[in-house]
């Protein structure tokens, strides 16, 4: 009998592709609802559990995780396992664990005090790049020029703070930017109604960033990022552009698949090193170089990733350095991990 693999099914995630094809890898497949009164019995019994979580959902980033854990502890194999995903959209988490692994972030500031961040301000060099602990795709990001800007986001902050879901027309701006086209006539309506829906809705339940502030060194002079994503024992590379007139990659859409003679294998080894000392199941990290050192430093790291830009890679390196040709599914290679592990 193939062990059961259960995911919480939410439409346009992983979860559509897991429950296709987890017959392919020797899993009997069961849709779950992670959220209902009696999710503990639906797993009972099944070997793995699968969650691709949502930056967009509340309940996702303050329930989702303790019943993943809570899986783990019945022993329930889960993806993400906790090492994966304790530090998911915060980049406040991001950073302490990263300094913890010795990995080479740009210099970072964090404060839980007013008085202690204005002080900072007093005496930091300028321009520095301030972010909320919430946001993808580059939202909640922004560059500060000067001490007075830094002193005012210090007060909001410590004030009323920001709401982390970006403002209707900052979304339309970088949705354009990324597609082909847009719907037109009817169809425009209906898609444009669709999102002003879900997005007042997100900007009423998400809560307020506040009582923190983080400053991050700005790194000048980069024309893009390069995004490295481990799964398992494998490397996909790619470059993602900055946007005209911005310092910003990060969900630009401006990606640039490398051929394997391109590819700066430092970053694969150091993306790799990091997923092994952090003992994450997959990992996507955003690096762009320190000019004035040379040096590579990583910026943000994700479990949740893109899987069309994954796909689009024309292959990945291993551990061992090796040049693996050819298109993969990233939700396939979570599966067939997952089985390797459970022995199917």
């Amino acid at each position: 009998m193939n062990p059961v693999a259960a995911v919480h099914g939410r439409r346009g995630s992983f979860s559509e592709r897991w429950l296709e094809q987890a017959g392919r890898f020797g899993f009997a497949p069961r849709e779950v609802d992670g959220y209902s009164s009696d999710v503990m019995e639906q797993l009972a019994g099944c070997r793995v559990f699968l969650w691709h979580l949502s930056h967009d959902s509340r309940r996702d980033l303050e329930f989702g995780r303790d019943i993943l854990r809570a899986a783990e502890a019945m022993g329930v194999l889960t993806f993400p396992n906790s090492a994966t995903c304790a530090h998911f959209d915060d980049k406040v988490a991001q950073a302490r664990l990263l300094q913890a692994l010795g990995a080479p972030i740009p210099d970072t500031w964090i404060f839980f005090s007013r008085d202690q961040a204005l002080r900072w301000a007093e005496q930091a060099d300028f321009p520095v790049v301030f972010k909320l602990r919430r946001g993808a795709g580059s939202a909640n990001v922004r560059l500060v020029a000067g001490q007075e800007q830094a002193r005012r986001l210090v007060g909001a902050m410590f004030g009323r703070g920001f709401s982390p879901v970006p403002r209707a027309s900052q979304r339309i701006r970088q949705q354009r930017k990324k597609s082909q086209g847009l719907p037109s006539g009817g169809a425009l309506v209906q898609a444009g109604a669709r999102f002003l829906r879900r997005h007042l809705a997100q900007r009423r339940d998400v809560p307020r960033e506040r009582g923190y502030v983080l400053f991050q060194r700005f790194l000048a002079g980069n024309d893009h990022d390069t995004r490295v994503t481990v799964i398992g024992d494998r490397a996909f590379t790619f470059r993602r552009r900055v946007r005209e007139k911005d310092f910003r990659a990060s969900g630009s859409g401006l990606i640039e698949h490398l051929e394997p003679a391109l590819i700066e294998r430092e970053l694969v080894e150091l993306a790799f090193d990091l997923t092994r000392r952090g003992g994450f199941q997959a990992m996507a990290y955003d690096f762009v170089r320190d000019l004035e050192s040379g040096r590579p430093r990583v910026v943000e790291i994700s479990y949740v990733f893109n899987p069309d830009a994954i796909h689009a890679c024309s292959g990945f390196f291993d551990r061992g350095g090796r040049w693996h040709a050819g298109q993969c599914w990233p939700q396939d290679l979570i599966l067939e991990d997952l089985a390797a592990e459970v022995g199917t």
